[in-house]
């Protein structure tokens, strides 16, 4: 905030929520492999993700891991007035989700 202003900031009880890290396990191993694959080999980087939404209810409602993936870099700057892509990033990242698709659908369910 600049100086000079001064704000308060209320978060009801009842709308906050626990934070969420997406667990190891076979979603996230396949998830890593779709990275990989997406964007041509070599190790995929992990995201933190600041405003997934109501990540932690919908891992606990489901019973099912939430799983982010991006699909741009931070200095694109997504929803500003100055975004911008690079669009090899965006076919990779579109290539990386076709992949999980296939990861996600060869684990075995119990």
């Amino acid at each position: 905030m600049p100086d000079g202003v001064e704000y308060e900031l209320t978060i009801p009880e009842e709308s906050g929520q626990d934070p969420y890290v997406t667990p190891d396990g076979p979603a996230l191993e396949a998830l890593v492999r779709a990275m990989e694959r997406g964007h041509g080999g070599g190790t995929a980087g992990r995201m933190g993700n600041a405003g997934g939404g109501p990540a932690e209810l919908l891992g606990r409602t489901f019973d099912a891991p939430v799983l982010f993936i991006g699909t741009g870099l931070p200095e694109d700057h997504w929803h500003s007035s100055d975004e911008s892509i690079d669009v090899g990033m965006l076919l990779d990242g579109a290539a990386s989700i076709a992949h999980l698709w296939e990861g996600l659908a060869a684990i075995e369910r119990d």
